[in-house]
């Protein structure tokens, strides 16, 4: 899965605290994209290869970063990128609503709701800028200016200070109580899965029902399909695993439940990867090629919960967009995005 990385220059050209070159006098910044450009030379003569090399490699260490780089990050997978854009717009819900019933809670009832427009989005609670700055898998291209980072920056300290939101599933282990993995709404973060392991949703809140869905979040799940799935091919055949009322399900092709559960063990099988499943409550029974973490010595009681979010959730990527931030406010220079980490 390809990553979204960011980059801030360093601001020791703009104070002259780089090393001597003979092509320094045609070294200037580019006010497009803010990085250094080589001019033509003296004349109007064409630009040579050369001197394109050995501007490249004297700017790899003409200052104590390398390639004139503050930062140079990964911020994020595109998953994680948009199970935070989600969660952003789950909290800008909530503010919003919770100032509206403030101001129904007046003598009068009456007001206004201060909303931030999105240029994506629409109106929006907060966190406009964040979401309009974080780039999507189409738009992972451009810069961001200090000004905006610094907006960026005041989005990202809000989001930490919201407290809990949305919805999160978890499977861990029913003993130990250690987190296999994690689903947020919207990607999957796996902590423990062997590498050829697929995606599993489960989810089991406490009285045993499945939660409603907070409003902003419900609004992010009529914009997808009715159960988020995904394939898995097991002793030849397709199946389907994904999250809904009976909690963690496996379906073959053509949308047979084949089995349910919110609490089960898992055994391994004597000879190869395959592991049998099996629902604590019914006794139902499934086997599958693949097991859920590391391949267990013994049979593992497994729990499928459903838990509050948080900002913690999404520090994957809100430490990265803050060291970010904070480089672009320090050097005047913007956070530049790319797909791919450049060469």
């Amino acid at each position: 899965m390809k990553n979204l990385f960011a980059l801030v220059r360093c601001d020791c050209f703009e104070r002259g605290q780089v090393a001597p070159t003979s092509l320094a006098p045609r070294i200037r910044v580019n006010e497009e994209d803010g990085d250094l450009t080589l001019g033509r030379p003296p004349g109007g003569g064409e630009i040579t290869q050369e001197e394109y090399d050995a501007v490249r490699a004297w700017r790899l260490t003409a200052c104590p970063h390398p390639d004139m780089e503050l930062i140079h990050t990964a911020v994020g997978n595109w998953d994680e990128c948009d199970a935070l854009r989600d969660a952003l717009l789950i909290c800008a819900d909530e503010i919003s609503c919770r100032a509206a019933d403030d101001l129904l809670a007046r003598p009068h009832g009456d007001g206004l709701v201060l909303m931030e427009r999105s240029s994506r989005y629409g109106p929006v609670g907060r966190f406009a800028t964040l979401l309009d700055e974080l780039p999507d898998d189409g738009t992972a291209w451009g810069g961001t200016p200090p000004a905006l980072a610094r907006r960026m920056l005041d989005d990202l300290k809000a989001f930490e200070r919201h407290g809990h939101f949305g919805v999160k599933f978890v499977l861990r282990d029913a003993d130990s109580g250690e987190v296999l993995w994690t689903t947020l709404y919207g990607e999957a973060v796996w902590n423990a899965l062997t590498p050829a392991a697929e995606r599993w949703w489960a989810v089991r809140p406490e009285d045993g029902t499945v939660p409603a869905l907070p409003p902003a979040l419900a609004c992010l799940d009529s914009r997808r399909p009715a159960r988020d799935t995904h394939l898995l091919a097991s002793h030849g055949q397709a199946l389907h695993l994904g999250v809904a009322q009976q909690g963690f399900v496996v379906e073959d092709a053509q949308q047979r439940l084949l089995f349910s559960s919110h609490a089960f063990t898992q055994t391994p099988l004597p000879g190869g990867e395959a592991v049998l499943w099996e629902d604590t409550a019914s006794g139902q029974r499934f086997e599958c090629a693949r097991c859920i973490g590391p391949r267990p010595a013994r049979a593992l009681r497994l729990r499928a919960d459903a838990e509050y979010q948080s900002a913690a959730d999404h520090g994957a990527v809100t430490m990265p967009l803050r060291r970010l931030c904070t480089a672009a406010l320090s050097t005047n220079h913007p956070i530049e995005w790319y797909q791919e980490p450049r060469s």
